[in-house]
């Protein structure tokens, strides 16, 4: 009996694109009931036929190892019957509607259609960068390899050093640190090739921005030498160009590093500067600006990542005022209202949510979040930020569920997610916390 044929299908056609015969798929995956063991290759075989679907736990091994691309995946969820995804799909797909339909706005602005009236590939490029905004890495990253497949190696162009990082960055997400590397430096090459035959702003600030693009992986490898070293290779291009967006990028990651450490004096210090240069921001009447920061975004973006980390280190510092912590709290609640597209994962949520809540929120609600965030992190492929959550996790079901048992599973996953993309900062975290050395939670949790 056929129980959907499409998955099946769409399954075969994704192993076969890798070369794979059914037990060799079947040797990359486990056994939902028994982890330590692999799944049968009949399993395979009576789901590429139609004779049983799949569960939330398989898609999610499926997609990770076969890397399902936007339309496949999504056809695949609604096919395997995955409810919680399927809801998040509706939802997802109104809002990729509604910014696209603001990025065709902007394409007919003059000043727009005349410096790109020849980028005959404009669209898909936009539409690559909607995804990497709403962090829905599986579809970017094709569309970014098809559009970097028409960069000659000797390109030397603004524009292709900006997709070069936009590339970078959505490796980062996936959490490829090595490739996300490659494509910073050569964004920086390009830039610096440009500045040999003509200096301008434009390419100081992509020289900038490619220097912190490197600075952020080392951060996420837990390389601090590296981190402050490129933080301050960055400085003079910085200043140069009065990048304010690229300030507050250099400094994020250095706020971002020391809350990790527990040095959260130094964090706070790092995110009020973040803050003082946003409140220097300007909208500034150029398409390149418009073009490497988004036309609607403004500063947003960086506003939801400041004071989510902000609330993270009021909820967690010593000595702290509720009044202070609720001022942020609040302030990132205005600003997530206004940025419709920002998703309910970190970095554009708190990290330790739950404190703020308190004992508000009843515990199964706080488990059941954590859940659907950690889903919807596997379904986009989004690594890079998903330790962080596993281990916020964890100290929840340490120190308010007392659960310690589930609290070592949350942690051992953020450290076996972190080891397989060389998330060094992460890793070392939950290895503390295996360790029993948990971080510095308020008394009141």
């Amino acid at each position: 009996m056929e129980v959907n044929r499409e998955l099946g299908d769409i399954i075969r056609r994704y192993r076969e694109s890798k070369s794979w015969t059914q037990s060799e798929l079947a040797r990359k995956l486990r056994n939902p009931s028994d982890p330590t063991r692999p799944i049968d290759p009949s399993t395979i075989n009576r789901i590429e036929n139609g004779e049983r679907g799949i569960s939330l736990e398989l898609f999610r091994q499926l997609d990770s190892v076969l890397a399902f691309e936007g339309e496949d995946r999504d056809a695949l969820i609604r096919a395997a019957g995955i409810d919680d995804l399927t809801e998040e799909l509706i939802i997802d797909n109104a809002i990729e509607r509604t910014i696209r339909e603001k990025f065709e706005a902007s394409l007919r602005l003059p000043i727009i259609s005349e410096a790109l009236a020849n980028v005959s590939f404009l669209r898909e490029w936009g539409i690559a960068r909607i995804y990497l905004l709403r962090v829905d890495i599986g579809r970017s990253i094709p569309l970014f390899e098809r559009l970097i497949s028409q960069l000659p190696e000797d390109s030397r162009s603004e524009l292709w050093s900006i997709i070069c990082l936009d590339m970078a960055d959505a490796l980062i997400h996936v959490g490829d640190l090595d490739r996300a590397l490659h494509f910073a430096k050569r964004s920086e090459t390009i830039c610096q090739e440009i500045q040999k035959a003509r200096r301008s702003h434009h390419t100081t600030m992509g020289l900038a921005r490619a220097i912190v693009m490197q600075q952020e992986i080392a951060c996420v490898r837990g390389d601090r030498d590296t981190c402050w070293r490129l933080h301050e290779a960055a400085i003079e291009h910085l200043e140069k160009s009065s990048d304010t967006f690229g300030w507050v990028k250099s400094l994020y990651f250095l706020a971002l590093f020391h809350f990790w450490n527990e040095d959260f004096a130094q964090a706070q210090d790092y995110a009020k500067q973040m803050l003082s240069h946003l409140d220097c921001t300007r909208i500034r009447l150029d398409p390149w600006f418009w073009i490497r920061d988004g036309l609607f975004l403004s500063s947003h973006w960086w506003l939801i990542h400041t004071y989510a980390l902000l609330c993270d280190l009021l909820s967690l510092a010593p000595n702290v005022s509720d009044t202070d912590a609720r001022t942020y709290g609040d302030k990132l609640d205005r600003e997530r209202r206004v940025a419709f597209w920002a998703r309910e994962i970190v970095p554009f949520m708190p990290r330790y949510s739950w404190l703020r809540k308190g004992a508000d929120e009843d515990k199964g609600v706080t488990n059941d979040r954590f859940g659907r965030l950690v889903r919807t992190s596997y379904r986009l492929n989004y690594h890079m930020y998903l330790p962080e959550m596993l281990v916020s996790w964890g100290d929840f079901l340490r120190r308010v569920d007392g659960d310690e048992t589930t609290a070592r599973e949350k942690y051992s996953e953020a450290q076996a997610v972190a080891r397989t993309h060389g998330l060094g900062l992460l890793g070392s975290v939950a290895a503390n916390r295996l360790q029993m050395r948990t971080a510095r939670l308020p008394k009141r949790c």
